[in-house]
């Protein structure tokens, strides 16, 4: 009778030694899972972070693209309107000003008839006397033509850096009728 006792004594002992070694081994298997949990987590939201900033700056440069190339149409017609006035000199550094920001903002249909405007109608009026009060002009129209230069690939805009250039030079030289 004493022995039946002892031997439930000893396995209720042993499963409770086998119980608590069960359960610091499923809790710290328990707390691996979750630091590995963790981790994965974590690298999935920086590697989440770091496409979402990624798409951000590419949204930004599109915007910043785009606001340029309104910016070029607020001084096109602006550049149309001293045109219409016969305002040459003040045409001249208006559509200076829109051909740098379609430049910038990429458009290029806009930035070839600003510039056919520059080069054909206001550089051929404008004269020595109207680039010397304001040297403004002709440093703007030089950064122009460097901003063509820097981007003329397969010499897209070759013809017309080359009128600018020679209308500029004309310009310079040319007398008040």
């Amino acid at each position: 009778m004493l022995v039946p006792v002892i031997v439930q004594f000893y396995q209720n002992r042993i499963l409770k030694i086998e119980s608590e070694t069960l359960a610091n081994f499923l809790r710290d298997e328990l707390n691996k899972v979750k630091i590995e949990l963790s981790e994965q987590t974590k690298s999935e939201m920086e590697r989440q972070k770091a496409l979402l900033k990624e798409k951000i700056e590419e949204i930004e440069t599109e915007l910043k693209t785009k606001i340029s190339a309104v910016k070029g149409v607020s001084f096109h017609v602006q550049g149309l309107l001293s045109l219409t006035q016969e305002k040459f000199s003040e045409s001249l550094e208006v559509l200076t000003t829109a051909a740098s920001f379609y430049l910038e903002g990429e458009d290029e249909l806009n930035l070839r008839r600003v510039l056919i405007m520059i080069a054909e109608t206001c550089l051929p009026e404008v004269t020595k006397k109207d680039l010397s009060p304001s040297p403004r002009i002709e440093k703007n129209l030089q950064s122009l033509v460097k901003e063509l230069e820097s981007k003329n690939i397969n010499n897209r805009y070759f013809d017309l850096i080359h009128s600018i250039s020679t209308e500029l030079q004309l310009a310079k030289e040319r007398d008040s009728d």
